[in-house]
């Protein structure tokens, strides 16, 4: 009898049957199913390309790439936890698969500053971020203007309590002028945008 080659998806394994043997071994999985030496060979070059073997909806072995990709989720999968997936939050229907060499080299580009997003055909490319400059600009006004406040107020604080020197009375004017001149202050165009400047 021939070696013959058994699969088992619960174990993610091969077993092989010696040729002086013609049952399959008590011990072994109890849902290993049979793998003709041809599709043996044919998984092993496979994983020399860099596809891993997972098994398919009925148990038998096939070729996958490693990860896989959702645009409408925009992240990875990795293809071994397909199952819990599945049984959990469900596998993404738009799951597309990314070559090893593509998934290293997006994540590489990602920690040299740029984003991973995905094409218009759903596939994940390396892209420059977009980044919302008026909103920048926005945020650092905002930012500004709430420091500038807590100034503004203990200053009001002491005028209203009349103990504020002249000098602070003269900061309290400068300080309100430019509070009105950041609020002013159009962003429109940023990140061209000129500030004013901080009262000496």
């Amino acid at each position: 009898m021939n070696s013959q080659y058994y699969y088992s998806a619960s174990w993610r394994a091969f077993f092989a049957l010696p040729d002086d043997e013609d049952k399959i071994p008590a011990e072994w999985p109890v849902d290993v199913l049979p793998v003709t030496d041809m599709d043996y060979q044919q998984l092993q070059a496979g994983v020399e390309t860099g596809k891993i073997i997972v098994p398919d909806d009925t148990g038998h072995p096939v070729l996958s790439w490693r990860y896989y990709y959702s645009a409408s989720r925009q992240g990875f999968f990795p293809v071994d936890d397909k199952r819990e997936y599945e049984s959990g939050a469900g596998w993404p229907e738009d799951a597309i698969p990314v070559t090893d060499s593509d998934y290293k080299a997006l994540f590489d580009a990602q920690g040299k500053g740029k984003i991973i997003k995905p094409d218009d055909n759903g596939y994940p490319v390396a892209s420059e971020p977009v980044i919302d400059y008026v909103a920048t600009a926005e945020a650092e006004r905002t930012s500004r203007m709430s420091a500038l406040t807590l100034r503004i107020n203990s200053l009001v604080e002491a005028q209203d309590d009349g103990d504020i020197a002249d000098a602070e009375l003269a900061e309290l004017t400068a300080l309100r002028e430019y509070r009105t001149k950041l609020r002013r202050l159009d962003v429109s165009n940023a990140p061209d945008v000129e500030w004013p400047a901080y009262p000496a």
